[in-house]
């Protein structure tokens, strides 16, 4: 018997690749030069992405904005929803003067902070990179290495099969259809509408998790242990390949 655990975040509520909205004005020590906007000035309402902890203060994480790194207290900024990967869908039209033109609908992946704009977040669709206003996207609640499960049967002209069950694992956009996202599904991909599957628990490819490991029978279980864990894909057949620190098994 196999218990999964979420992956524990830091002790404040954020993780790694969060983008945070900043509720506090501060300045890094420089030359006196720097203006509002600059590099090294932070602004409220500027938003940024949660690097990881600090190694100055136990009591404060990480956060880059504008290509400068802050140690933050908690207090200091507020969660926008949005993590780096998240899959979501644009709510306007735009049109870049490059050519790339975004419709409502579209579904795009979030890359980071934007570059230009410090109230904006970097998303990409269709291979081009838009500076997106939170209230300008919605979440579809997928992010790329979700293992989710199919609900539909489908069968690809180079003979890869899909069936109800399978297990996969979310790439990112679809490069033909701006209304879905690839899935890799025993090694073919997949556009697959958000409809069309499942999410799997917390699971998420690559990253650490706790595996709780039980044996038993009935309604007697005794507990194992704790392992640590990666997923690092899917199998075959309808099954999760796990890496433990001992080497890889199938679930």
């Amino acid at each position: 018997m196999i218990i999964f655990m979420s992956v524990a975040q830091y002790a404040f509520g954020a993780s790694a690749g969060d983008l945070v909205e900043s509720m506090i004005e501060h300045e890094l020590p420089n030359d006196g030069k720097l203006s509002k906007g600059d590099v090294g000035v932070l602004s409220k309402g500027d938003v940024g992405v949660v690097k990881g902890v600090s190694t100055s203060d136990p009591n404060r994480f990480l956060c880059e904005f504008k290509n400068s790194l802050f140690d933050t207290l908690p207090s200091q900024v507020k969660q926008t929803n949005f993590r780096v990967g998240d899959l979501v869908e644009s709510k306007v039209e735009h049109e870049l003067p490059n050519g790339g033109k975004l419709s409502k609908g579209d579904v795009g992946v979030v890359k980071g902070m934007s570059t230009s704009d410090p109230n904006r977040f970097l998303c990409e669709f269709k291979n081009s990179l838009f500076d997106m206003l939170p209230s300008q996207v919605k979440q579809t609640n997928f992010r790329v290495g979700d293992l989710v499960e199919s609900k539909v049967e489908h069968e690809l002209p180079n003979g890869g099969k899909l069936s109800k069950g399978d297990f996969g694992v979310v790439k990112g956009m679809s490069t033909s259809d701006p209304n879905r996202f690839l899935c890799e599904f025993k090694n073919s991909l997949f556009d697959m509408l958000p409809s069309q599957v499942k999410q799997i628990s917390s699971w998420r490819f690559g990253r650490e998790h706790d595996l709780e490991l039980s044996s038993g029978s009935g309604t007697s279980v005794v507990v194992m242990g704790i392992a640590c864990a990666w997923l690092v894909g899917t199998s075959e057949v309808s099954g999760m390949s796990i890496r433990f620190s001992g080497g890889a098994s199938r679930l």
